[in-house]
């Protein structure tokens, strides 16, 4: 082992990245996101079909970050938000959704999620960077994620 590859393991042991449960209903999309977000460092990524499978993923997996496609046959996007929001386990959970239709801005965020990418606008490295930014911190008195006056996640819009 080269002091250099010592040095990168010693560090990523120094911090671990957020564990994100990815959701969508394109094979494709999905395995290629897992793909990615693991070969940039994320170890615990977790994947599932559509809202009902997430939330299987949930309730047996800790997940720090959800990242979720909007349009899904069986329980969409909207419906696992509002179910997420629902559920005290997850009601703080950051939530990042992307959608290839700019018009799912506006009622994703109403709903509850944290940040909205637009298929056509954002890079991989713009994702994990926005993962990065969203996920539990050890610098906050329980680890959250930074809250808002109003005591919720800080809303992005469109990136």
């Amino acid at each position: 082992m080269t002091a250099d590859l010592g040095q990168h393991f010693e560090a990523g042991l120094a911090k671990a990245e957020p564990s994100v449960l990815v959701v969508d209903d394109n094979d494709d999309i999905r395995d290629l996101t897992v793909m990615y977000l693991q070969s940039s460092g994320f170890s615990s990524v977790y994947a599932a079909r559509d809202g009902r499978e997430a939330l299987q993923v949930l309730s047996q997996n800790k997940v720090d970050v959800l990242f979720s496609d909007i349009n899904m046959p069986g329980m969409d996007g909207f419906e696992l938000i509002r179910a997420v929001r629902s559920d005290a386990r997850y009601a703080h959970l950051p939530a990042i959704f992307h959608s290839g239709m700019k018009n799912n801005e506006a009622p994703i965020m109403a709903s509850g999620a944290t940040a909205f990418l637009l298929k056509a606008n954002y890079k991989p490295a713009d994702l994990v960077a926005l993962i990065r930014s969203l996920a539990p911190r050890a610098d906050t008195p329980d680890g959250a994620a930074p809250v808002t006056a109003a005591g919720t996640l800080p809303a992005r819009g469109f990136v």
